[in-house]
């Protein structure tokens, strides 16, 4: 699992709940019950080619460390 991803066009780094928000696929994810962030990034983690970076609107260009 990844922990975090930075922007290539800008060097934004994504991590903590924004990353978790941004990288989860909520059309996979349909459940009421308590999951860790990492049990539901291993279940509903989505491509980042569908990500934007919020700083520089790049779309896709995403380094995942």
């Amino acid at each position: 699992m990844n922990n975090y991803v930075r922007c290539n066009n800008c060097g934004y780094d994504m991590y903590g709940h924004e990353f978790i928000s941004n990288m989860v696929d909520t059309s996979l994810f349909n459940s009421t019950a308590l999951h860790s962030d990492e049990s539901i990034l291993d279940l509903c983690q989505k491509s980042t080619s569908n990500m934007v970076c919020p700083f520089c609107n790049e779309k896709g260009s995403w380094s995942l460390t």
